[in-house]
């Protein structure tokens, strides 16, 4: 059970803690903030191209998450401590809120700005739509993308991760090696004020592997749907509903097979820690899908453009026209007042404009995870540092133990204080021999983290041990090329 693995895992993370929390915040902040603009643009009813509704998802999304940052610092929060700060709870709340608001602001505007010539120009540039030759250049240079991004994706692919295997061998220990760890420090008298955190600790390693392959299928139906959404942004709007929704499906499948294949070559850090987190979170398929998709969007426009769907125009014309009648009708009855004058017209802008102000003294409140992750820790009475400190201790002695038992030969190890006694007239008449031997010397070296400084040759029982001194002053005995065991010169 390489425990020393597990511990160098858990020393790595703590160090590289704020780095990993802020790579994060910032994924889910972007995509909250596409969520949180989806709501807001629902909101206005009339007619707007479709392509001015996407470009202003991210602003009026962006703009809602920062008023939440600014709500959340001046109203009252959940009352669940350091835990909903971690978590952002208070921001998601608030940010929501603000991004219903900018949707009733969106609702009330869109109400005194009808659009009928919006509208007329559509229907007019869809009235003039002919059937032409599917198999065009713009076709057969889509194809063509679509069968290259086939051919480089299917070629590398390496098969569906297990992100459960993957976490698991990244610590160093299976899941029932950590429920015998756990047992055994339940065991311990002096464990009695950690009961609770071992019995948490426990549950969390025996759902583990019932809930990993479950969140792990969850982020891979949500990635399909997203990359979907985004490979279909350049379909015909007036395709059915029925053929937007096989699309999405099978170009976002398509796109994470795709990421997953190329996502082997995303480098997200520099440092192998905070790599291997994110690759564990699916982060690098997730940027390689939205790179797959991007250029899935673009064959599926090449594709699209000369396929028409004539019942597909005919009801959405349809559809259109009532809006029209409907817009002219709203026009018509809100002609003989002012835009200024009407009070619906009045309090949609200043809702809008209330959250805009909102976000803009946001700006100054954008939260750091990794800072409150480390109040938490000093509300307990410890730091990041100070954990990170003691874990090192734990780790060099399982390092030793495990030095000690790595080739399976300590069994046939002489007791250190054994031979000291034994050779007590060679050590204080200093009449010592030197040893050499590099192997040796790298055993020492590894187990006490220490540059070895000197070696003797002794003899114990017609048996030939190795003792080694470092510079942190460890004496060491070596038996037959394995460490037996370590001890401090102590201080005089």
């Amino acid at each position: 059970m390489p425990l020393s693995k597990t511990i160098s895992f858990v020393i790595d993370f703590l160090q590289n803690l704020p780095s990993i929390m802020s790579f994060l915040q910032l994924i889910f902040f972007i995509l909250f903030a596409l969520f949180l603009g989806r709501i807001a643009v629902s909101g206005y009813r009339s007619y707007t191209p479709k392509h001015v509704k996407l470009l202003l998802k991210l602003p009026l999304g962006t703009m809602a998450l920062f008023s939440g940052f600014f709500l959340s610092s001046i109203l009252p929060g959940t009352g669940l401590g350091k835990i909903s700060e971690i978590f952002q709870i208070e921001i998601v709340l608030y940010s929501i809120i603000s991004s219903l608001v900018l949707l009733l602001g969106l609702h009330l505007l869109s109400k005194n700005l009808p659009n009928p010539h919006g509208i007329k120009k559509l229907i007019e540039k869809l009235s003039k739509t002919r059937k032409t030759k599917v198999i065009t250049p713009s076709f057969i240079a889509g194809a063509c993308i679509i069968a290259l991004l086939s051919f480089i994706s299917l070629s590398i692919f390496p098969g569906f991760p297990n992100i459960q295997e993957r976490f698991y061998n990244e610590i160093g220990m299976t899941p029932e090696e950590i429920s015998s760890l756990l047992s055994i420090a339940e065991s311990q008298p002096g464990n009695s004020q950690f009961r609770t955190l071992i019995l948490a600790a426990s549950f969390i390693n025996n759902i583990l592997p019932i809930v990993l392959p479950g969140v792990q299928a969850i982020i891979y139906i949500s990635f399909i749907l997203f990359f979907g959404w985004l490979s279909t942004l350049t379909l015909p709007e007036y395709y059915p509903r029925g053929i937007r929704l096989a699309t999405r499906l099978a170009t976002g499948f398509f796109s994470l097979i795709c990421g997953i294949a190329i996502s082997a070559y995303i480098t997200i850090s520099d440092i192998e820690i905070v790599e291997n987190i994110l690759e564990i979170m699916q982060i690098n398929v997730l940027i390689a899908g939205i790179i797959a998709s991007s250029i899935t969007a673009v064959a599926v426009f090449l594709i699209t453009r000369n396929i028409v769907h004539r019942s597909g125009i005919k009801t959405f014309l349809k559809k259109m026209k009532k809006k029209l009648r409907e817009a002219e009708d709203r026009e018509a009855g809100i002609k003989r007042k002012p835009l200024l004058r009407r009070p619906s017209m009045l309090i949609g802008m200043m809702l809008v404009i209330l959250i805009a102000c909102f976000g803009v003294t946001g700006l100054s409140k954008i939260p750091s995870t990794g800072n409150k992750i480390d109040e938490m820790l000093a509300s307990s009475g410890t730091s990041r540092e100070e954990l990170i400190s003691q874990l090192e201790l734990l780790e060099e002695h399982f390092a030793l133990m495990e030095a000690m038992n790595e080739t399976g030969k300590a069994s046939e190890c002489p007791p250190l204080l054994d031979v000291f006694l034994e050779n007590s007239d060679t050590i204080l008449s200093g009449k010592l021999e030197r040893y050499e031997d590099s192997r040796i010397q790298n055993i020492i070296s590894q187990a006490t983290k220490s540059r070895v400084i000197s070696m003797f040759k002794l003899t114990y029982k017609d048996k030939d041990v190795v003792l080694g001194v470092t510079e942190n002053k460890d004496v060491c005995l070596v038996h037959k090329q394995a460490l037996c065991e370590c001890m401090k010169i102590p201080e005089v």
